[in-house]
């Protein structure tokens, strides 16, 4: 079990790292926003088709942030937490304690930046992640076009696995959306969590 939570620890850890290194615009106006409380409701949009099973064992959620409004499916075992657990600059944290499993969506203005690849060529996960392993394919789903990365590295002597997005929506907004978990657990949960993050959906408009 201690071993256990100290794999915990060191996933929120090094995600807290990859998410400030990688946090554009958001870092340079930490200081001038404005303190607000995510509000939550319960969805009244359709975030995703889904089986008549799924729906079951899951829960649909619609959270308003202050960067906008984005629609979640929280599978069986996963939950909202608070975004500052994970990072200073998230919008939305998610996590599966039991399966060691966490999401994070970092979510900026469009109208902040000259063009989507303005803002992809601000980021660079090379340089801050040890990558061991790397592969990419391009996503056109839940309103969210862009790339997905699908990476093992390491960071601090331990190896995760992350699902990364570096995408664009519909509603205006870029965001980085990040799943991740630990390298021994990919064969068995990396599918949910592209799954997870195919859920989110930005419902701003």
């Amino acid at each position: 079990m201690k071993k256990k939570k100290m794999g915990q620890a060191a996933l929120i850890i090094a995600l807290g790292l990859v998410l400030s290194a990688c946090g554009t615009s958001a870092n340079m106006s930490k200081s001038s926003k404005e303190s607000t409380k995510t509000e939550q409701t319960s969805s009244s949009k359709e975030p995703v088709k889904a089986s008549e099973s799924d729906v079951k064992e899951s829960e649909k959620k619609t959270i308003e942030t202050e960067n906008g409004t984005f629609s979640v499916v929280l599978p069986e075992g996963w939950e909202e937490i608070e975004p500052t657990e994970l990072n200073d600059e998230a919008d939305l944290a998610l996590e599966n304690d039991k399966k060691i499993m966490y999401v994070a969506v970092l979510s900026e203005s469009a109208d902040d930046y000259d063009g989507f690849d303005s803002f992809k060529s601000i980021i660079d996960f090379h340089e801050w992640l040890e990558v061991e392993d790397e592969t990419e394919k391009e996503i056109d789903q839940s309103g969210w076009k862009g790339t997905r990365y699908m990476i093992t590295a390491k960071i601090d002597g331990m190896k995760a696995y992350y699902v990364y997005d570096i995408v664009q929506s519909d509603a205006g907004h870029y965001a980085q959306k990040m799943a991740w978990t630990m390298n021994s657990k990919k064969a068995k949960n990396g599918k949910e969590l592209e799954t997870i993050l195919d859920s989110i959906q930005d419902v701003s408009k």
